[in-house]
């Protein structure tokens, strides 16, 4: 394997690309093969090496409407046997086997001990990134972009240098109609979502060598509702064993529960925490929000959830101020906010500046066993971090037109994207 990668490398620095290419998917290069060449080419292409057309029923691996570099990798994937059919099953964007096998950049399992996520080693973590709009929309791509975005350029620029994430949150809507229009989970048969649209995202994202939040994305639902706790349990049962234990996965149970008391929504999270553990066996780390809207949170030791490895959601926007409703749960589990954010003009519960947002991080910088991902690192979700053509937000570099919801001047006050950035950084 590893000369493969080494000639694969040495390939790329050496070779002259001249096109030409066959009828037979993958074959790019005509020599009745599908060879680290053919990804080669397709890459040189891609970066503006290589000027020449291509033939879109050739150099299209993936079926995306367009060529691109996730062509290339689907053809390396195949040449170093992570992929074993060809051509890729499915349709859109495909993806490695369904069950991943952890071959990418492992991270270190994590555990709970106390107040603290820990390390194989028992070193305290504190997990920082960024959470990810819904992944149907961003796979649909109907949003009105200034450029053209699939989910590994969005992962790229989350990875790339300066933003020093730990963590990225994936967004799975069940079900939703919003100004990105209709999508989620349910529009798909399970094999189809998890094979084209989930599982390709967790894998870059290993490749990476981030860890990975897949989150249920159910916003203000009730969870007694027949048809949501169904929906709910028919996800888990799906994506636990799949993931099981994989240490670069994290399950957030469910986005935000509509309102209710702790003890009443206590028996439904626990009955699906249950299934992960008992059921499927897998030890991820679930990390648990509370009714409206993550807020409610657990106030004495008898609120806590069972089953090992709990960490605890909350979610805060400048609407709510900076609160003490997570300094119980602080004190006696792990917690990640994994929403927070601030956008001027925007509607509330996000309509802030960054006035709030450095008096949320005087609160999270004192309590060093609190993670967060920031909310969104998109530019349609709000609070957005940057405009339509995917300019970084809060440093005057976007106008009202290339925003795709318009509004004030691009400030370091108005945007939170170079807040976020700079924070991390840190």
């Amino acid at each position: 394997m590893k000369r493969k990668v080494f000639l694969f490398l040495y390939l790329f620095f050496l070779f002259t690309i001249i096109p030409g290419f066959s009828a037979e998917i993958g074959d790019v290069n005509n020599d009745s093969a599908i060879d680290i060449i053919d990804a080669l080419r397709i890459a040189q292409f891609y970066v503006g090496l290589n000027p020449s057309p291509f033939d879109q029923s050739v150099a299209d691996v993936n079926s995306s409407g367009g060529i691109d570099i996730v062509d290339a990798l689907l053809v390396a994937q195949y040449y170093v046997g992570l992929i074993t059919e060809w051509p890729p099953g499915g349709t859109g964007t495909p993806g490695p086997t369904p069950t991943p096998t952890g071959g990418g950049a492992t991270v270190s399992a994590l555990h709970v001990q106390g107040n603290w996520l820990k390390d194989t080693n028992n070193n305290n973590v504190r997990l920082k990134g960024v959470a990810l709009a819904d992944l149907d929309a961003i796979y649909k791509g109907d949003r009105n972009q200034g450029v053209t975005t699939t989910i590994f350029d969005i992962i790229d620029i989350a990875c790339s240098s300066g933003w020093n994430v730990d963590v990225l949150r994936l967004c799975v809507h069940p079900e939703v109609n919003d100004e990105t229009g209709s999508h989620g989970w349910l529009h798909y048969s399970a094999d189809n979502y998890f094979n084209n649209i989930l599982d390709p995202a967790v894998q870059y994202c290993i490749q990476n060598g981030k860890y990975v939040i897949i989150d249920w994305h159910y916003v203000g639902a009730s969870w007694n509702d027949g048809g949501v706790v169904s929906n709910t349990e028919t996800f888990w049962n799906y994506i636990a064993p799949r993931y099981a234990d994989h240490p670069n996965i994290l399950f957030e149970l469910f986005n935000e529960p509509g309102q209710g008391s702790w003890s009443d929504w206590k028996s439904r999270a626990q009955g699906w925490i249950n299934t992960i553990r008992n059921t499927h066996g897998a030890d991820n780390i679930i990390i648990a929000g509370g009714p409206t809207w993550s807020q409610v949170m657990p106030s004495s030791s008898g609120d806590l959830l069972s089953g090992g490895n709990i960490a605890y959601a909350c979610h805060i926007y400048p609407q709510h101020g900076i609160p003490n409703w997570i300094d119980w749960i602080a004190n006696n589990a792990p917690v990640i906010m994994t929403e927070w954010g601030y956008e001027s003009g925007a509607p509330d519960p996000v309509n802030g500046t960054s006035s709030w947002a450095n008096q949320y991080k005087s609160l999270i910088n004192s309590k060093p066993n609190v993670g967060w991902t920031a909310w969104c690192f998109d530019f349609v979700y709000r609070s957005v971090m940057f405009d339509k053509y995917w300019v970084l937000l809060g440093n005057g570099q976007t106008t009202s037109s290339s925003r795709f919801h318009g509004g004030p001047n691009d400030t370091y006050s108005n945007y939170m994207g170079q807040f976020v950035k700079d924070w991390l950084a840190e």
